[in-house]
């Protein structure tokens, strides 16, 4: 991912902490379907697929330029998150799940917005396999989750 001129994107700043939307968490309910519609019709390009046994999750990544847009499907929803993503998916044809912002000090960025009293799930930053990321509170943003990560940050 292309992170020159991250400085000029200080339009998304939390007290002096320039960040970028990384991507999209888009909640489908045929990983498929969506992976047809936007590869081959809108011609983006697939990245990878990922299958998160774990937490009941598979996914696809598109590159869209210098932000990516992540298709997520619930394929079994046993766990918190793939059962309400299975549900919003099902009852409005598909959902935005999250927004990610990158940020160059992660450390940083959940201290000036735990200073500014968001409630955040991750008051510490946690280590993903792709990286360090921290997710805000739901009803932080009006009921729509905020992820932030690192500028290394993959999805894997």
């Amino acid at each position: 991912m292309n992170r020159v001129g991250i400085e000029s994107k200080k339009a998304f700043s939390n007290g002096g902490v320039p960040m970028f939307l990384h991507h999209v968490g888009i909640g489908v309910r045929d990983l498929e379907k969506a992976i047809a519609f936007y590869r081959d019709i809108l011609g983006f390009t697939l990245e990878k697929r990922i299958d998160w046994d774990k937490s009941g999750l598979k996914a696809a990544l598109f590159s869209t330029g210098e932000s990516k847009l992540e298709f997520i499907q619930a394929v079994n929803p046993a766990g918190r998150v793939a059962l309400s993503l299975e549900k919003a998916a099902r009852e409005k044809d598909g959902i935005v799940h999250h927004l990610c912002f990158a940020v160059e000090d992660i450390d940083e960025a959940v201290r000036a917005l735990v200073a500014r009293k968001v409630r955040m799930i991750d008051e510490q930053p946690q280590t993903a396999t792709g990286g360090r990321i921290a997710w805000l509170v739901e009803d932080a943003a009006d009921g729509f989750m905020i992820e932030l990560c690192d500028l290394q940050y993959e999805i894997l």
